[in-house]
């Protein structure tokens, strides 16, 4: 049977797949966003556990993520050694590195990364402005999000981009102050695009996995992935 530790909210029982590199043991789990951290209480380290080891995220939202982020901050993140079978047993702990086919994370041979799609032009990031508002995750729009919410339009030149930018930005920071549950959050900004006046622009903010596993925001339109 596998080695199972219960879980910090309602109950939930999470298999030990993972744990702290000084003293195999795990206290428990951080939910941020979609990225569960493994943490020792010990030796205040933390890692990046394995999906199978995420507990459930009924009942949060982006406050507690907040919350367990500033946790995270008193905590060293280390390389954890992870579990190579269903016992734990002498020698059954592997570092996350160790040979494939033993527990180890798989190679990536290649991959499409955050700062890549920035560098293409894919997202804007908007993190300096976003921080401004009290945002503390990275911030980043899609290129529809930010011509259709941020570029100025031809039939509105007394507008500027900054102005706009802040009203999409200052309702994620209301809209994540509110949220209570979930990774993705909808949010509206009131946007004046014709000569008809503001009109509610319908947007969503993903909470997930930077490059380095830390948690970003990126904003998008509802039918955007």
């Amino acid at each position: 049977m596998t080695t199972q530790r219960p879980g910090k909210r309602h109950g939930d029982w999470v298999p030990l797949l993972t744990a702290c590199p000084e003293c195999g043991n795990r206290d428990g789990l951080l939910n941020v966003g979609s990225i569960p951290y493994g943490i020792c209480n010990a030796h205040r380290t933390a890692w990046i556990a394995v999906p199978a080891e995420r507990r459930s995220r009924r009942g949060e939202g982006f406050a507690e993520w907040f919350a367990n982020r500033e946790r995270l901050q008193a905590y060293e993140m280390v390389t954890p050694l992870q579990k190579d079978g269903p016992e734990k047993r002498p020698g059954n702990w592997l570092h996350w590195d160790s040979q494939p086919g033993h527990g180890a994370v798989p190679e990536v041979i290649s991959s499409y990364t955050r700062a890549e799609a920035v560098a293409d032009g894919l997202l804007i990031d908007v993190t300096g402005i976003a921080k401004e508002a009290g945002i503390t995750y990275p911030t980043a729009l899609t290129t529809a999000v930010w011509s259709q919410c941020v570029a100025v339009p031809e039939m509105q030149p007394w507008q500027d981009e900054p102005g706009r930018l802040w009203d999409v930005v200052w309702m994620l920071r209301h809209a994540l102050g509110r949220s209570t549950n979930g990774i993705e959050l909808p949010f509206a900004v009131y946007l004046q695009n014709d000569k008809f006046g503001p009109q509610p622009v319908r947007l969503k903010a993903v909470c997930g996995p930077g490059d380095q596993g830390e948690p970003v925001i990126t904003v998008l339109f509802p039918n955007e992935d």
